[in-house]
């Protein structure tokens, strides 16, 4: 089995992950969502996981959470202001820089347990 990075880069920024099952209970509480897979906080760097989903549930809410970070990053976090084509070249780009520059993600989203 491919293990979680312990980080992210997402452009100039370095995610932390975390995955210890009292953070994502408090990232559960304060959301309100008791459904909650994983939360992105664009302050403190960090990406909360909830590590008892299977395999590709897991790899699946990692590359969600990451694309938040990116649309953050690229100026494009109020998806209603653009048209598709608009979004998709915004952020392309950073996609393809953070597939690049983080393997050990790559790894893992690709991994089958």
């Amino acid at each position: 089995m491919t293990l979680l990075p312990a980080s992210i880069k997402v452009g100039p920024m370095r995610y932390r992950l975390i995955t210890d099952r009292e953070a994502m209970h408090e990232e559960r509480y304060d959301s309100g969502d008791g459904d909650l897979k994983g939360r992105v906080n664009f302050h403190a760097l960090t990406i909360t996981l909830d590590t008892k989903l299977p395999h590709d549930a897991l790899a699946d809410t990692l590359l969600h959470e990451v694309r938040h970070a990116i649309h953050r990053h690229t100026g494009c976090d109020d998806i209603e202001k653009f048209v598709e084509e608009d979004f998709v070249n915004r952020t392309n780009a950073m996609y393809l820089a953070v597939l690049r520059e983080n393997p050990e993600l790559v790894a893992f989203l690709v991994s089958e347990e």
